[in-house]
This record gives structure tokens, sequence and C-alpha cells, in this order.
């Protein structure tokens, strides 16, 4: 009955417009302080030390940081301009250029939204002068923003890793391949579907010192993923070193003034307490469902609905796709991990492999609407209208479940790194 009561209150709080931490927070104590009292709070204090006392929370802060120096800077504007010009002749050319710059960030930002605001910015003038304007190729650039929270460092994979007690240096290697996969099955969509390019006078070739500029971001990459796969640093770790080599790159761009660190230091922080908050309020709300043995029970009916894992796999992703157009990704994963985590275990599948498959399932919640928040940060920047981009991003989610399949077919994918 408690559970119950718990569920019920949780979804109230949500339908309300309560920020999601909070809602998760309130249930969860409401939980405790019916079945102890006023030492309920006591418990709850201890749930909230015991949570955020993980090493593998430590892990965000560098990377989110990363992310907000590398964001809008110089360093990805010389990135795109770039692989434009050099892709200039190439039927899509423009839409090549947006999809592998927003690889190469995602693989250093590890926020969707801030890859997508930043590619859209430098792509969409490259794009309309190039008469690339149809809803398709808009499409590409909600798309390929979610690419920021499937290729290592992803703060989504971190929050799952710590949810779930995986191994962060072991989601990231899962998460390459995947994420590679996915670039490829876009680019064999966007030779086959873009048209020819409206002529253009001869393109003005980039700086040398442009061109150099271009090489920062893949060498942060190839840096950053080599400690961490060597195993010779912390993920922590790792990211603090990615952290200071983005800061150098907005130094030595001359991007870096008071105002420029204190605006990136606050994002920072910002971003790292609302996650740490949700998670909290996870971690409350799922410790009081298992108070009555809830949780158990769920997992119970739920392995009851049928024989073949597969279908209850499948009922598990059709879930996690409807929750997309009413939720965002992090609320989606620490909302329903704590039921769903135990499914995956009783159903046979490898926790490192469901984290990747969950990351492309709540990747097509951040595109399709109404709450896609990479649909509102594309229509923000590029000024199109909203339907016109809603229009051009099905064929991308019919991509993404494409990989889904892949991944279910070929499952050592994931462990190929």
């Amino acid at each position: 009955m408690i559970g119950i009561i718990v569920l019920i209150l949780t979804f109230l709080f949500l339908a309300s417009g309560t920020w999601v931490g909070v809602a998760l927070g309130l249930a969860g104590l409401t939980g405790y302080l019916v079945v102890y009292g006023e030492s309920g709070f006591l418990f709850v204090g201890q749930t909230m030390w015991t949570t955020l006392n993980n090493v593998t929370l430590t892990t965000l802060p560098m990377f989110i940081l990363m992310g907000e120096f590398l964001s809008g800077s110089k360093a990805t504007r010389n990135l795109f301009d770039s692989l434009a010009w050099w892709m200039r002749r190439v039927r899509g050319g423009p839409l090549y250029a947006a999809l592998f710059s927003a690889a190469a960030i995602s693989a250093v930002a590890g926020s969707s939204t801030a890859v997508g605001a930043t590619v859209t910015k430098s792509a969409w003038p490259e794009f309309q002068r190039y008469g690339y304007t149809r809803p398709l190729s808009l499409g590409l650039l909600v798309a390929a923003g979610p690419l920021g929270i499937l290729m290592p460092p992803s703060i989504a994979l971190i929050v799952y890793g710590s949810l779930t007690n995986t191994p962060i240096v072991s989601l990231f290697r899962a998460g390459v391949v995947p994420a590679l996969i996915l670039v490829v099955i876009f680019a064999v969509f966007i030779a086959v579907t873009s048209p020819k390019p409206k002529h253009v006078e001869g393109s003005e070739r980039p700086s040398a010192r442009v061109m150099i500029s271009s090489l920062e971001i893949p060498v942060m990459i190839a840096v950053v993923l080599a400690i961490i796969f060597s195993g010779f640093v912390s993920p922590t770790e790792a990211g603090a070193v990615g952290a200071a080599l983005a800061m150098l790159s907005r130094v030595i761009h001359k991007e870096l003034d008071f105002r420029t660190l204190a605006a990136c230091l606050n994002g920072t922080l910002k971003t790292t307490v609302m996650i740490l908050f949700i998670v909290v309020g996870a971690t409350l709300m799922g410790n009081a469902l298992a108070l009555q043995g809830l949780s158990l029970k769920l997992v119970n009916f739920v392995m009851g609905i049928h024989d073949n894992p597969i279908v209850i796999f499948g009922l598990i992703c059709v879930m996690y796709l409807l929750l997309g157009t009413i939720m965002d990704s992090l609320s989606i994963m620490i909302l329903t991990l704590p039921f769903i985590f135990p499914i995956i275990g009783q159903l046979g599948y490898d926790p490192i492999w469901f984290g990747i498959v969950l990351i492309v399932l709540v990747e097509i919640g951040l595109m399709t609407p109404p709450v896609g928040l990479n649909l509102y940060t594309t229509q923000s920047i590029t000024g199109e209208d909203f339907g016109k981009i809603s229009r051009g991003i099905w064929q991308y989610v019919v991509l993404y479940l494409v990989l889904i399949a892949v991944l279910m077919i070929y499952e050592d994918l994931v462990f190929l790194l």
C-alpha cells in the first residue's frame, strides 16, 4: 500500500509541474514518514549522504565543465568551417560537415543540447547558403545532437553507471562502436537522400590558422579517451585533463575573460546540482517503494507477462519511446531504472549492453515532440517553423531504431573495444 501511495504522489507532483527532483524526493519522503514516523527524516538524511558519497558522481562536473568551455568556442566553429570547405564539392557536403562535427564535439561535450546548439549555430548559415533548408536537413541538426549522450564521455552514461553500479570506463568503451555505427548509418542516408547543392561562387579557403585550430578537438578526443581506456587515470581525472585542455583552447583563442569563466563555472554548477538533485530524489523514491517489496512485486509481475524475454524487452523499449515524448532523458532514466534494471537482470541481458540500448532509446526522446529539447534548440537558433522541423525528424528516428535492431542482433558490438 505504501508503494502505491508513493507512486500516486510521484505522478501527481510531476503532473502539477513540480521539478522532477523535488517531486521524486517528496514522494519518497512521504513513504519514509508513513513507515517510520519522525525517524524517517533520519533515514532520509542517511540515504542522501550514501547516494552523494559516490566516487562515480565526481566524474560529472569535470566533463560538464569541459563541455561548457567548448560550447560555442572558436575551436568548434573552426572544426565545422574546415570540414565544410573540404567537403564543399560533395553532394550533401554541409550535411556531412554537420554530422562529423557533431560526432567529434560529442566526444568532448557529453551533452546533447550543447552539441546540438553548437553545431546548429555553425551549420545553419552554410545550409542556407547551399540551399539545404528542407525539413530533412533541419532534421539532421536535431538528430545529430543526441550523439552527445552516446559518444563518450557521456553525462547520461555516467548517471547510468552510478545508478546501476556499472563501471564507467566499460560503459565509455561500449559506447564508441555504436556511436560510430550510427554516424555511418546517417552518412549513408545523407548520400542517398541529399539533392545536388545550389551553385555557390567559390568558397573562401579557411586560413592555415583555422585549419590547424580544427585539429584541437580531435586531439582532445584522442588524449581524453586514451588516458581513460589505458587505465592510467580515473575517469574523474581524465575529465579534469579534458577541462584543462578545453580551457587552454579558450585561452589560446583569447576567448577566456572573467565573464566567460564565471559563465562556464556557473553553467557547470547548475547542471551538476540539477542532476544530483534528481539522483537523490529518485533514490529516495526507489527506496520508499522497496520498503514493502513493491519493486520485487513489480519485477515478478512483469516477468509473468510472457515467457519470451524478447517480448518483455520489446515492451520495455516501447515504454521508453512513449516516455520520451513527455519527459527529458535524464529524468526518464533516473525515474525508471530502480524498477527496470532488476527486470533486465532477470531477463539475462548484460547491464553494459542494456546501458547503451537505453541511451539510444532516450536519445530518440530528445528528438520527438512535444518535449524534445533538441527540437526547441534547433527551432530557436534557425527561426524555422516548428512543424517544418518536426516533419524532418521521423526518418532519423527510424535510423535510431535500426541501430537498436543491429545491437539486438549483434550484441557483441558493444564489447569490441
